[in-house]
């Protein structure tokens, strides 16, 4: 079955292009992040237009006392020195607190600096029985913590058209980040623009359901900042990272990576910290001589990849990494990875209204497997922060909680790496509330209410069959649980019994 599969199939080859450390030298700046208040503003600017090089106001970031600012004049290689040195300057006379070149930043490389692989022709039994599932426990950990009532943020694509899986968890409402600047709307959606490869599409359909795979009941705020190729600029993350403080989030996914070291990114990130977010992001696939997020370290929880026996992606493990989890896939010369060996996720619907689903390799796979046991592991915790508990150490009690019961594997420059183990995290903490017949859970005030009314019915009479196009509806309709995960007049009967029952403890 699975040679004809092949035949059948295309495999698509994605070269993530994105513009590593190695080829920063080749990056000039058209623009640059300033964070100062007012006075310092007003400092730098004077400063910049005495040496030559005006700038013009682009838009601010409030909650970072921050500014991006456009260079009236085109920069050139040679300029670059010397407006760092003014900037380094001002920082080091405390005119201002960071000062940055708005540099690039992409979705990680799979296979070292070279691209990754994205191959399609898996399947959706492929995606739920995907190894890494296995390996780190996620069934334990979202039958047991869920997830409920915590918001994600994925700071990332957005989602393509009708993408299955991910769409059932999205929130209905998104952001949408051009220029640095972030506006609100419906779900931000993941489209290529026709002319190139568009090879970053699906990269945060993809993310999202390997989230899910751990943390079920949260529900993800879409945050867009990565164009068709996978590509976005330092200050599109940090009007995300604002967004993400705005709107209360408790994870913040960053599956991508800064081009070069940034002070003002790990201001953001430390204060987004301070918020309670659990900030997670890759920590590279390539082996950088230096933390592509350099200066966030105390602050940001970094994740390198394993693969499906339990090694390090890559041969040697960075000094940064925090944790690692399955992010690797094997990929066969001729033919289709097995779902033994593969990280499987969606990325959209193909031109025949056919789910597509790929293989894929990246420390960003890997990243979404931690950011979902993240989920899990503050939905147990819901009291937090508090005074035993204060905002700016969530992040520290789930990454410190996630390596002690993390699972101590071969790899790395000390002879042994920790890989997560969602399951074990989650398994000595309270029990989440768990709402299993209420189809569809209404968003209220940051949690869910529990009310069986006409949209469960709704949505239980749209999944009348096995066979429907979300198999997560599905699962959510099949009040009798029957293994054929099939929706019909059993569970009818069901959701009628309790149309107008109380809703359980921890559930209103």
């Amino acid at each position: 079955m699975r040679g004809i599969r092949t035949l059948l199939t295309a495999i698509l080859v994605a070269l993530f292009a994105r513009p590593g450390v190695a080829h920063a030298q080749e990056f000039v700046p058209s623009q640059m992040l300033i964070r100062a208040d007012g006075i310092g503003q007003e400092v730098a600017r004077a400063t910049l237009a005495n040496a030559g090089y005006p700038v013009t106001f682009v838009h601010d970031y409030p909650v970072f006392t921050t500014t991006l600012y456009s260079f009236d004049n085109p920069l050139t290689g040679d300029d670059i020195p010397t407006v760092r040195a003014l900037l380094d300057e001002l920082v080091a006379k405390s005119s201002i607190q960071t000062g940055d070149f708005n540099v690039p930043m992409a979705i990680d490389a799979g296979g070292g600096a070279t691209g990754s692989l994205w191959v399609t022709g898996m399947s959706l039994g492929d995606f739920q029985s995907q190894y890494a599932r296995g390996i780190i426990g996620t069934d334990f950990a979202a039958n047991r913590a869920t997830g409920l009532g915590v918001k994600v943020a994925i700071i990332d694509s957005g989602l393509t058209s009708g993408a299955p899986i991910s769409s059932g968890y999205a929130l209905p409402y998104g952001y949408s980040v051009n220029n640095g600047v972030a506006t609100s709307g419906e779900v931000p959606l993941d489209e290529g623009n026709g002319k190139e490869t568009d090879s970053g599409v699906g990269h945060g359909t993809f993310v999202a359901a390997l989230i899910s795979c751990t943390a079920p009941a949260a529900r993800h705020l879409h945050i867009k900042v990565l164009d068709d190729e996978g590509r976005c600029l330092l200050a599109d993350v940090i009007a995300a990272l604002e967004v993400a403080i705005n709107e209360n989030v408790h994870v913040a996914n960053m599956s991508l990576i800064p081009s070069l070291p940034t002070a003002t990114l790990a201001s953001a990130i430390r204060q987004a910290r301070e918020h309670g977010i659990i900030v997670v992001a890759s920590a590279g696939n390539n082996n950088p001589a230096v933390n592509p997020y350099q200066g966030c370290e105390p602050d940001l929880i970094q994740v390198g990849a394993t693969n499906h026996l339990d090694q390090p992606f890559t041969f040697v493990t960075p000094a940064w990494v925090d944790i690692h989890a399955p992010g690797a896939s094997s990929m066969p010369v001729n033919g289709l990875p097995t779902a033994a060996e593969a990280v499987v996720g969606p990325l959209g619907i193909g031109p025949n209204k056919e789910p597509i689903f790929a293989a894929s390799t990246s420390s960003d796979l890997a990243t979404a497997f931690v950011s979902g046991a993240a989920a899990a592991f503050r939905a147990a915790n819901p009291d937090w922060p508090n005074a035993q508990v204060p905002a700016d150490n969530i992040a520290q009690r789930f990454i410190d909680a996630a390596r002690i019961s993390a699972a101590t594997v071969p790899g790395g420059a000390n002879g042994s790496i920790k890989r997560l183990a969602a399951d074990s995290l989650v398994a000595p903490l309270p029990r989440v509330p768990q709402c299993p017949d209420d189809p569809v859970a209404e968003e209220l005030k940051g949690g869910y209410q529990y009310v069986i009314n006409s949209a469960d019915l709704g949505l239980l009479l749209s999944s009348w069959s096995p066979f429907g196009s979300d198999p997560r509806r599905i699962a959510r309709a099949n009040l009798s649980r029957d293994a054929a995960n099939k929706v019909d007049s059993e569970d009818l009967g069901i959701l009628l019994s309790l149309w107008a029952s109380p809703p359980p403890p921890g559930c209103e």
